[in-house]
């Protein structure tokens, strides 16, 4: 359920009214005509976070599904991928300083 959070971009404790708007956002961002896949994923989540009652279904039964941790990690690492910052000139030369101690 956290998956859907992320796909919206919103914190765990939003509103309906929120999550019906980032939806929307999203669903204007990725039409199904352009990227299709995208707007499953889309869908999906919010399918899953729309409404409170199946927000609290959802809740009490991924504590049952505890044993699926790793498959929903990785799921997770492809909703919000790392972003890393370019190597600055600073970090080479402090990198260059430990090799050499």
């Amino acid at each position: 359920m956290l998956i859907s959070y992320l796909v919206f971009d919103l914190p765990h404790d939003a509103s309906e009214e929120e999550i019906r708007q980032a939806y929307l956002q999203k669903v204007k961002k990725f039409t199904p005509e352009k990227a299709p896949k995208e707007f499953r994923k889309i869908t999906e989540a919010y399918e899953n976070i729309k409404s409170e009652r199946i927000r609290i279904h959802n809740q009490l039964h991924a504590l049952g599904k505890i044993s699926d941790c790793e498959e929903k990690l990785f799921e997770l690492a492809k909703v919000k991928p790392l972003k890393r910052r370019p190597l600055g000139f600073l970090d080479m030369i402090n990198a260059q300083k430990k090799a050499f101690n």
